[in-house]
């Protein structure tokens, strides 16, 4: 009889899922169709603003997931997608602030740059291209050795000699 108890416990505690993983698991279900849905079909405000949408859902329900990193930096993805420069500029300084210590807060540092590099080349409005001049140099003061520090560096002299 111990052993047929025993059996009943371990089923019943396979049996509860981790509710964060549950969530989780949907939320990659929805954002894996979301993103094979554009890489053919050009991302709308609206359908990126639903992703971001369910990603703040989730982490409002999960704030301290160990997937928050990697979502924040989705989150960025869709706004560059549907050209919110600022907002994808938002997003990266708030990973670099809640996340200092993460392997990718060198990558959200150099995309500080490329999105208002990013906002120069849509709007040509100057002060853009002097916020990318300033966060590629930043980048490459903080991680001189990074692969994307000689992007930066190329990135400052293109903006340097456009008009």
């Amino acid at each position: 009889m111990k052993i047929h108890y025993s059996f009943i416990f371990v089923a019943m505690l396979f049996s509860c899922a981790n509710p964060s993983q549950e969530a989780f698991d949907t939320l990659s279900q929805k954002e894996k169709s979301f993103f094979e849905t554009h890489k053919t079909k050009e991302l709308t405000q609206e359908e990126g603003e639903k992703m971001i949408e369910q990603y703040k859902d989730f982490e409002k329900q999960f704030p301290d997931h160990k997937e928050l990193p990697e979502i924040y930096l989705k989150k960025a993805d869709i706004y560059q997608g549907y050209k919110k420069f600022l907002m994808a500029l938002k997003v990266y300084e708030d990973f670099t602030k809640k996340f200092p210590q993460h392997k990718k807060v060198a990558y959200a540092s150099f995309m500080k740059g490329f999105v208002c590099d990013q906002a120069y080349n849509f709007s040509k409005y100057d002060r853009y291209k002097t916020y990318a001049i300033d966060f590629y140099s930043k980048f490459i003061q903080k991680y001189p050795k990074h692969p994307l520090a000689k992007d930066a560096r190329g990135a400052i002299k293109y903006l340097n000699e456009s008009k």
